[in-house]
């Protein structure tokens, strides 16, 4: 697709439309939007992920409150994705330094530059979905994103990436390829389900699937160009690059956990709010024990399946260029993996 990079926004900007009418929010051919019969605004949505009880273990319930959850951690996926991209974008003038040398020839620059137009028209993307879920819904945005993952630039998990690369490390980019993988993972998760899977929520993550598949080389090929790299400070920095993904991974993982419990504590008028808290009540169980079980199981939950020692892209680059990542923490990274998924994988 043919794009220019949007003009960045502040973090409270609701994004404008790409090329397409208010009530379609998808990145695509306006030929695609009658095609696939969902040109028409949405009154309502089915559910958004596999079933909740089964992947979170939670107390099954038949209560209208449990689709309202489903939709909540459905936001919550595409939302992580979304400030995951659009921080590729604040992030060029620490991100980008360490490749001076490669950006001057025109052919990497310009797939670096087409990179970083998609993963922006991405976030566009998934912010615009939950904008016009938020209008269909009587939902107040401003209140359902307090709520939802936000990875801002002075967040200490942000800062951990950040030196990383200022002393010459790849760890940013490591996990962007890990992200990458996530987001196919996801899109092959509910494709595949049994459940019934909201379709305009489904052809959101085909898309994003499609376009994510076209440049999945460009993380693995700039942290070849990063390794090449062999002055000291570089080896320095590159030495802890696993160290710095892992926990900068870690401590985001938990603050995102630590936004979604409070909703236990709303106590605003916004329906879908009062849903959502009363389908998690409902779920984890009425006293303070099974709730802060439930807590405890979600965060675990949160922490085993986003981990980048899961990551079959990263074991399998590993594997292959082994020789160039030699250092401590990737040491430390294998043990870990090893340990606790015990399998070597291979990239998708």
């Amino acid at each position: 697709m043919n794009r220019q990079l949007p003009i960045e926004q502040s973090k409270d900007t609701v994004p404008p439309s790409i090329n397409l009418g208010e009530h379609w929010p998808f990145n695509v051919d306006a030929n695609e939007v009658e095609q696939l019969g969902l040109a028409t605004p949405k009154n309502n949505y089915n559910g958004f992920l596999p079933d909740l009880n089964k992947t979170l273990g939670l107390k099954p319930n038949g209560s209208h409150f449990h689709l309202s959850l489903n939709q909540f951690f459905g936001l919550a996926v595409i939302k992580a994705f979304s400030e995951h991209e659009s921080t590729l974008e604040r992030s060029k003038s620490w991100m980008l330094p360490a490749l001076t040398s490669e950006l001057k020839s025109k052919k990497i620059s310009d797939e670096i530059e087409e990179f970083y137009c998609d993963e922006s028209a991405h976030s566009l993307m998934f912010e615009q979905f939950i904008v016009g879920f938020c209008d269909s819904s009587k939902t107040d945005h401003s209140i359902l994103k307090k709520y939802l993952p936000s990875f801002p630039e002075s967040s200490l998990a942000t800062r951990i990436l950040k030196f990383n690369a200022l002393l010459g490390g790849s760890a940013a980019w490591w996990l962007v390829m890990h992200t990458e993988e996530e987001s196919l993972k996801i899109y092959k998760m509910i494709k595949n389900t049994d459940s019934k899977i909201d379709e305009s929520y489904l052809t959101l993550h085909k898309k994003h699937y499609e376009e994510e598949v076209t440049h999945m080389s460009v993380a693995p090929r700039i942290i070849r160009y990063i390794a090449s790299n062999k002055s000291i400070l570089s080896r320095i920095g590159r030495s802890t690059d696993f160290l710095a993904m892992l926990i900068s991974q870690t401590l985001w993982v938990l603050q995102q956990c630590g936004r979604f419990n409070s909703i236990q504590s709303y106590q605003g008028t916004d329906q879908f709010m009062i849903n959502v808290r009363k389908a998690w009540e409902e779920s984890s169980g009425g006293n303070p024990i099974e709730n802060f079980l439930a807590k405890t199981r979600l965060m675990f939950l949160a922490l085993l399946f986003t981990s980048p020692l899961n990551s079959r892209s990263i074991r399998a680059e590993i594997k292959k260029n082994r020789p160039i990542f030699g250092s401590l923490s990737l040491k430390l990274y294998e043990f870990l993996s090893n340990r606790i998924y015990k399998n070597e994988g291979s990239a998708i």
